[in-house]
């Protein structure tokens, strides 16, 4: 059996995290395969988890397998650091580990949700009132609305500019 594990290196806290195994099978006789996932040791409450930590299944050599531990989240309350995670594979002809260090950094500014939405508003908002009131003090007053004089040609060109090419 062979086997690719797909899974982000770090996390935000208080986000969720999948872990995505993909089977392939190399024989053609079907082959038991138990999936662990392998909390770290002693750390196991600092996230919240409602799946399963096994998963049993079968492969043979035409089969091709999607397995996925979804909604890992890192709890806002635990200290950011490198959890070192295991998955573990195992087949009647051995065991596979596989170290998955997750390193989980501080959350988002905001919470998701309001004040997420009203933030950059406000944030835009203030600059809109900046520039009207910087454009008001730097403009006469309706000189959006007379135009500007016509472009006329110069009476003397300038000595670099050459009328007829060579």
């Amino acid at each position: 059996v062979e086997y690719t594990i797909y899974a982000p290196d770090w996390t935000w806290q208080n986000r969720e995290v999948n872990i995505l195994v993909v089977l392939s099978g190399a024989g053609d006789k079907l082959q038991p395969v138990k999936l662990n996932l392998v909390f770290p040791e002693g750390k196991a409450e600092d996230f919240e988890y409602k799946g399963k930590t096994e998963i049993a299944t079968a492969i043979d050599g035409s089969m091709r397998e999607r397995h996925a531990f979804v909604g890992i989240k890192p709890l806002s309350s635990a200290p950011r650091q490198v959890y070192p995670f295991q998955i573990r594979l195992q087949t009647a002809g051995g065991e596979a580990v596989v170290d998955y260090p997750l390193r989980t950094i501080r959350g988002a500014a905001v919470n998701p949700g309001v004040l997420a939405v009203l933030l950059p508003a406000g944030v835009a908002a203030a600059w809109c009132i900046v520039l009207l009131v910087a454009l008001n003090k730097m403009a006469a007053r309706g000189a959006w609305r007379t135009p500007s004089p016509q472009a006329t040609e110069p009476e003397a060109p300038e000595a670099w500019i050459t009328r007829n090419p060579n």
